[in-house]
């Protein structure tokens, strides 16, 4: 069965393929990008090549339906070239065609043995059995996070992860409170090692206060004793879905939750979990968060009540990593209403750095 459209034209032209793409954006990105995940009003995939991930992202609904951006390689447009990115290898021409044939017009003699992709039909029972399945298994993965959060050992200022803390220049015996988001667990499960290791398992909250997703930084011993990070290729994890949530290391002068937060308050946020302490150790009357990743900065979306944002940025010269920089930004400030700043350390790749050669 082809999908049907209010649009039909003999020979139509790209901006009204387009249009007629976007009425159908739902069912559109599950024939092309089926391992995708639905997050809000948007669809994730790990870029135009289909793998599962989440630079790239489709808007589902509203003005912004069919518009799409692939962070990781700084592409973006509608959703007929979308269609020409992930099916016809950029060639617009092709894609106009294959999009004309998934829409039920004429394919404009484009046979099917020439496409880069198969068509592929799906049914509006389909796509609401796919989005239950997908509702019931980031339920599972939030529940597994919490049940790997609560289980682990509030910090004492002597475990493991604390000492690691320590090593790396933060003392949180010098702070007014450890944070409640930090724990440790001297079990926690790695699939890199098969094994059980010592990690300092840290909370993640979406704005609203929800516990969506547990990360983790695995620690071992060096040669001289010292906690530090494992030496794995990917020593920290999170689990559960993560985006646009944060980790709450500081609340401030204030005391009270993100989402009791001060008219105006100013709030500091950085990537890492060391870094972001870092400077709360040294601006002790100020919020301070911790996004988990330079990707996940942009997607948190804080009230109105936050007036201005800090953003603790990492020394790095990549130039991938200095648009996604931009892009935060660029979303943190919501259309320009909120003061958006950015700062480095003077040296090192990070804050940590600075306490770190104490």
């Amino acid at each position: 069965m082809r999908h049907s459209s209010s649009y039909s034209f003999d020979n139509p032209n790209p901006r009204e393929i387009a249009q007629a793409l976007s009425s159908q954006i739902g069912s559109l990105v599950l024939a092309i990008l089926p391992a995708g995940n639905r997050y809000r009003n948007e669809w994730k995939v790990g870029s135009v090549q289909g793998e599962p991930g989440n630079s790239l992202s489709v808007h589902l609904s509203g003005a912004k339906a069919g518009i799409w951006a692939d962070f990781s390689a700084d592409m973006r447009g509608d959703a007929l070239d979308l269609v020409a990115a992930c099916c016809c290898a950029g060639n617009m021409s092709e894609a106009c065609k294959w999009a004309c044939d998934w829409l039920g017009w004429s394919n404009n003699g484009l046979s099917s043995s020439s496409r880069s992709v198969p068509v592929q039909r799906v049914s509006e029972e389909d796509i609401k059995k796919r989005e239950q399945k997908e509702a019931e298994d980031k339920k599972k993965r939030i529940l597994a996070a919490r049940a790997m959060w609560l289980s682990a050992k509030p910090l004492t200022g002597n475990c493991p992860a604390s000492l690691y803390l320590r090593h790396r220049g933060i003392n949180l015996k010098e702070f007014h409170h450890i944070p409640h988001a930090l724990r440790f667990r001297d079990d926690c499960w790695c699939s890199e090692t098969q094994c059980e290791t010592p990690a300092l398992v840290s909370a993640m909250f979406l704005p609203t206060g929800q516990h969506v997703a547990t990360h983790r930084t695995y620690l071992e011993r060096d040669a001289s004793g010292h906690w530090i990070k494992a030496k794995l290729k990917s020593a920290k994890k999170i689990l559960g879905p993560f985006g646009g949530s944060f980790i709450p290391l500081q609340k401030g002068s204030s005391g009270k939750t993100l989402s009791k937060a001060a008219p105006n308050e100013i709030l500091m946020i950085g990537e890492g979990i060391e870094t972001s302490l870092s400077v709360a150790w040294a601006f002790p009357n100020i919020r301070v968060l911790a996004a988990g990743s330079l990707g996940n900065l942009g997607s948190i979306q804080f009230s109105e009540n936050i007036g201005r944002i800090i953003i603790l940025a990492d020394n790095d010269e990549n130039e991938q990593a200095k648009k996604t920089l931009l892009r935060a930004a660029e979303k943190l400030s919501n259309g320009g209403k909120r003061r958006i700043s950015a700062c480095w350390s003077s040296k090192g790749k990070d804050f940590n750095d600075i306490l770190s050669a104490r």
